[in-house]
């Protein structure tokens, strides 16, 4: 049986990639072999960063899938970060939905970003949506 994982990917479009052939394989399968695979499947610049995020991580490339909890059909999503581009934060809101926030114009001004300033970003591309 293929084993395959559903990825959500840039502007929310959903592929299925086929990880490997069976559960034995899987077991041996790197994040970093995955994100080749989607790379491939989304036609991107392999020099492209992009991140895997599973449930609420990050992935790391030099890590076994199912040691982050990855099988057959879970769903991976994807973060493509533009170079020099906006610094963005994924929030995901209590109905569950995901939303993307333009926190600043470049990673310098990200650095120097406090958790207030961050929390008054949110609050601010938020308003009237939910209370806090």
């Amino acid at each position: 049986m293929v084993i395959q994982v559903r990825v959500i990917g840039p502007a929310k479009r959903e592929i299925l990639v086929d990880v490997c052939d069976n559960q034995e394989q899987m077991k041996k399968v790197t994040v970093l072999e995955l994100r080749k695979k989607i790379i491939d499947r989304l036609g991107i610049s392999q020099d492209s960063d992009l991140r895997l995020v599973f449930t609420t991580e990050t992935l790391e490339d030099c890590r076994l899938l199912v040691s982050c909890g990855i099988q057959h059909m879970s769903t991976v999503h994807t973060l493509l970060r533009q170079p020099g581009g906006q610094q963005q934060l994924r929030v995901i809101l209590p109905t569950s939905s995901e939303k993307v926030l333009d926190l600043c114009d470049n990673q310098e001004q990200m650095k120097k970003m406090t958790v207030m300033q961050v929390k008054k970003k949110i609050t601010e591309q938020l308003i009237g949506k939910f209370t806090f």
